[in-house]
Formats: structure tokens, C-alpha cells, sequence
């Protein structure tokens, strides 16, 4: 019943999300929406892309100390620590590809943008 309230709050919580930036984008004109649009998508990838590097030296090295103290307890602790310092490894790989995808997702979404040369 819990887990059930929680999914209606998350569906009304982007219902009325969705609904303001519908709002939002109906109330100026196409190509400024577009300008304003294509600059916030551009905006994002850059920061992703200049911020990555550091997010994943941080964690590569959060995933080795968690590796290692986990080692130095017993056996369960073991286990769940490796595995958790398998998937932030993971999670920073998938990280990766979905950062330097961005570009190519919003390009296919959106083609008219043309996101792919305005982020280049």
C-alpha cells in the first residue's frame, strides 16, 4: 500500500511538472524556445562533460577505500562491500556512456535542434 501511494505521488509530481513546462514553452515564441531550449541541452552536457573526470576519479577511489575496509571485516560485510564497490565501478561506466551520448539522444529527440553541431 505504501509502494502504491509513493507511485501516485511520483505520477502526480510529473504530471504537474510536465504541465508547467508545457506552460512554460507555450507562452513565447518557437524559435526563442528552441534558442533557449538547444542552450540549457548544451549548457548541461558541458558542465557533465568538464565535471566527469573528477566525479570518477572520486569515485573509482571511494570504490577502492570501500573495497579495502571491507576486506579488513567479516565475511558478510565482505561480500556486500565488494559488491557495492563493483557497482559504483559500474555506475561510472554507464556514467560515461550516457554523458557522451547526451548529445547524440537529444539529436535523435529533437533533430531540428541540431544539438549535435551546437555542442561540438
Amino acid at each position: 500500500m505504501k509502494g502504491i501511494k509513493l507511485g501516485l505521488k511520483m505520477s502526480l509530481v510529473v504530471l504537474v511538472m510536465l504541465s508547467l513546462i508545457t506552460l512554460s514553452f507555450s507562452s513565447s515564441h518557437s524559435s526563442d524556445v528552441t534558442n533557449r531550449f538547444k542552450s540549457a541541452m548544451c549548457n548541461l552536457y558541458n558542465f557533465l562533460r568538464d565535471i566527469l573526470p573528477v566525479a570518477l576519479v572520486l569515485v573509482i577511489i571511494l570504490a577502492g577505500v570501500v573495497f579495502v575496509i571491507g576486506q579488513a571485516l567479516g565475511a558478510e560485510t565482505r561480500a556486500r562491500a565488494n559488491v557495492w564497490a563493483t557497482n559504483m565501478i559500474i555506475m561510472s561506466v554507464i556514467a560515461v556512456i550516457v554523458v557522451y551520448l547526451f548529445p547524440w539522444l537529444i539529436d535523435q529527440l529533437v533533430p531540428e535542434l541540431g544539438i549535435n553541431q551546437a555542442c561540438s
